[in-house]
C-alpha cells in the first residue's frame, strides 16, 4: 500500500468541530469542510395579511416568528420573519358643488367606472369609490348619496326663486348667452334647487 492510501485510511479528513452540522466522528484531520447553522431575515411590507413559510396567516406586524429549513447535510437555516402590515387607506367622499371628490391617493375606482379623483354625477343616487395607495393597499368601499341634481326639465319650478349663478360641470361660472359649443350647464337658485340644461350654439 502506498503511503498516501495508508494515510487517507488511517488518518481520514473531515470536520472535527462538534458544533458543526457535518461533524465527522471518524475524521482525525480537519479539512475545513465544517458547515454551521445559519440565520436569515425574511422581510415583508404587505397589506392586510401574509401566509408565511410556517403555514400561518399573519394579520399584524411580527418580527419574532421563526422557521427552520434543513439542508442536505442536516444543517438548519433559521429564517426570522420581519413583517410590517401596512394600514389600508380610508376613502372619504366630499361634495363640492356638483362634483364628488375622493381622498387623495394613487388610484381611484368609482361606481361610474371613472378613475379620477373628482367626478361629476349626472343624476341623483348612491355613488361609491374605492382608492388604492402607493403601497397597493385598497380602501373599503365608501358611499355617498347625491340628492341635489335635477333629473329633468319637467319638474315643478318655484316661480318665487331667484337665480344665483350659472355654472358648468366643473363649477365654473358660465354666461349662457356666450356659449359657443355644446355644453351642459346648471342654474343654481336661492331656494337650493338646481336646473340642468344642455345648450347648443
Amino acid at each position: 500500500m502506498d503511503p498516501q492510501s495508508y494515510f487517507s485510511i488511517n488518518c481520514p479528513y473531515g470536520c472535527l468541530d462538534t458544533l458543526a452540522c457535518n461533524y465527522d466522528v471518524n475524521a482525525t484531520i480537519n479539512n475545513g469542510s465544517c458547515i454551521y447553522p445559519s440565520s436569515s431575515t425574511d422581510e415583508y411590507d404587505v397589506c392586510d395579511s401574509l401566509l408565511w413559510l410556517d403555514g400561518n396567516v399573519y394579520t399584524s406586524s411580527n418580527n419574532t416568528a421563526t422557521y427552520a429549513l434543513t439542508n442536505t447535510v442536516g444543517c438548519d437555516s433559521i429564517v426570522v420573519l420581519d413583517l410590517t402590515i401596512l394600514p389600508n387607506p380610508t376613502c372619504v367622499i366630499s361634495q363640492n358643488g356638483f362634483s364628488l371628490e375622493a381622498s387623495v391617493s394613487s388610484d381611484y375606482l368609482w361606481s361610474t367606472g371613472e378613475v379620477t379623483q373628482v367626478i361629476t354625477p349626472d343624476s341623483n343616487g348612491a355613488y361609491w369609490c374605492v382608492i388604492t395607495d402607493v403601497n397597493g393597499c385598497v380602501s373599503d368601499t365608501s358611499f355617498f348619496e347625491v340628492t341635489n341634481i335635477v333629473s329633468g326639465l319637467n319638474e315643478v319650478v318655484n316661480t318665487n326663486r331667484n337665480l344665483l349663478k350659472v355654472v358648468d360641470v366643473f363649477g365654473r361660472d358660465v354666461n349662457p348667452e356666450k356659449v359657443i359649443d355644446k355644453i351642459t350647464i346648471f342654474y343654481i337658485y336661492d331656494d337650493g334647487s338646481v336646473e340642468k340644461k344642455i345648450l347648443i350654439e
